[in-house]
C-alpha cells in the first residue's frame, strides 16, 4: 500500500509539472508562466507607444500639424519683407490614404478621405488627419498673410490672418480692416456685433462678389494662391475627398458635413474645385468634372434633386467613416490607458501599414 501511495503521489508531481499545466490553461485559465509573458508583452507594447508618440511629436509646435516640409523651389512669400528670398517654401503634408470610401466617380475603385475642422477649435479629425490648415480659421500668421480686394472698393488691398476673418470683412467691407488681426472665431463675433449695431445691415454682395458661395471662391483662391505654401499643402492631399467635418450637428448644413452628413460640405467641394485648377486636373476622373455634373459651378445649387442625394450619399458615407475612426481611437485609448490623442497617432502609423483603416 505504502509503494501504490508513492506510485500515486509520483503520478500527480508529474502532472502537475507537464500535462496539468496544458490542461489547466483551457479548464482553470493560463498558467502563471503564460499571464507573466503577458503582461510583460503588453508593458512593452505601452512603452514602445509612448517612444514612438514622443518622437511623433518632437518639432511638432501643435499635434494637429505635421511639421512642416521644404519645396525645392525658391520663392518670395507673401506678407514678408520682398526683398526677403525664403530657400524653400515650406508646406503642410496630411496624413491620407487609410480612411477608405467608394469613389463616387467609378464605384468600382476606393478614394481617400481627409476631414478638417474650422482650423481653429480642435477636432477628432485633426489627430487623426492633420489637415485643419484646410479649415477657414486656420491661423495664416507663419505662412504668409492673404490679402484680399473687392470691387466695390478696387483700390484697398485688406490682409487677413484667416480665410474666415476675409469672408466675414465682406458683409462689412467698408470696415474691412477691423477683421484684419481677429481670428476665426472673433471675426464671426465681431461680424454679429457690428451687425446689431448696424441695424441688420449686411451687404448681400459681399463687396461685389456676388452670392456667398462666389465670395467663398474668391477668399479661398486667395489663401490657396499659386506659389504659396498653403497652396503647395493643398495639393498634398492629392485626390482624395475632403470633407469639412463639424464637431456636432448645428443649424450650419450647407459649408460642413453638419456631422452626422446631412450638410452639403459646400467647403469641401470648393477646396476640390479649387485644388484641380492648381494641379490643372482635366481627365475625366476629376472632381472637377463630377461636381459640373451634379452642382452649378457658377452657383452651388445642385441641378437635381436625384443629383443631390447622390452628393450627400458619399458625404454620409465620408461622415460615418471618419467619425466612426474617431470614436475608435478614444475607445483604444480607453483600452490602452492612453490619451485620444496619443492612441490616435498609434492608429495612423498602424494604418499606414496596413494601406487603410479598418473600421
Amino acid at each position: 500500500s505504502v509503494f501504490f501511495g508513492l506510485c500515486i503521489l509520483f503520478c500527480v508531481v508529474l502532472m502537475t509539472r507537464t500535462g496539468c499545466a496544458h490542461y489547466c490553461q483551457h479548464c482553470c485559465g493560463k498558467p502563471d508562466a503564460v499571464k507573466k509573458k503577458e503582461r510583460n508583452a503588453d508593458k512593452d507594447a505601452v512603452d514602445l507607444l509612448d517612444e514612438i508618440l514622443d518622437e511623433v511629436e518632437d518639432g511638432n509646435k501643435d499635434p494637429r500639424t505635421p511639421t512642416p516640409q521644404p519645396s525645392k523651389k525658391k520663392v518670395r512669400i507673401a506678407g514678408k519683407d520682398q526683398d526677403e528670398v525664403h530657400e524653400a517654401t515650406p508646406f503642410l503634408k496630411p496624413n491620407m490614404e487609410y480612411l477608405k470610401i467608394s469613389d463616387p466617380r467609378s464605384r468600382k475603385m476606393e478614394i481617400g478621405v481627409i476631414g478638417f475642422s474650422d482650423g481653429q477649435n480642435i477636432s477628432g479629425c485633426d489627430y487623426l488627419c492633420k489637415a485643419q490648415y484646410l479649415g477657414n480659421s486656420f491661423d495664416l500668421a507663419e505662412w504668409g498673410q492673404m490679402e484680399l480686394a473687392a470691387p466695390a472698393r478696387p483700390r484697398l488691398d485688406v490682409t487677413f490672418q484667416n480665410a474666415e476673418a476675409a469672408f466675414c470683412a465682406l458683409k462689412f467691407w467698408t470696415r474691412a480692416e477691423e477683421f484684419s488681426t481677429l481670428s476665426g472665431d472673433a471675426a464671426i463675433e465681431h461680424m454679429r456685433t457690428l451687425d446689431v449695431e448696424l441695424g441688420d445691415w449686411q451687404d448681400p454682395n459681399n463687396a461685389g462678389l456676388g452670392t456667398d458661395w462666389n465670395a467663398m471662391r474668391a477668399v479661398l483662391e486667395k489663401k490657396f494662391e499659386e506659389e504659396k505654401g498653403m497652396a503647395k499643402s493643398l495639393l498634398e492631399t492629392g485626390d482624395t475627398f475632403l470633407l469639412y467635418h463639424a464637431n456636432a450637428v448645428s443649424e450650419e448644413d450647407l459649408w460642413s458635413d453638419n456631422f452626422d452628413g446631412s450638410g452639403l460640405n459646400w467647403l469641401g467641394l470648393q477646396l476640390m474645385l479649387v485644388r484641380d485648377r492648381l494641379a490643372k486636373t482635366t481627365n475625366g476622373q476629376s472632381w472637377t468634372r463630377h461636381i459640373r455634373r451634379i452642382f452649378n459651378e457658377e452657383t452651388g445649387e445642385p441641378w437635381s434633386k436625384l443629383q443631390e442625394d447622390q452628393w450627400r450619399e458619399t458625404v454620409v458615407g465620408a461622415a460615418d467613416i471618419l467619425e466612426g475612426a474617431v470614436e475608435k481611437t478614444r475607445a483604444m485609448a480607453a483600452v490602452v490607458g492612453s490619451s485620444a490623442e496619443k492612441m490616435t497617432k498609434l492608429v495612423i502609423r498602424q494604418s499606414n501599414k496596413q494601406g487603410h483603416f479598418i473600421l
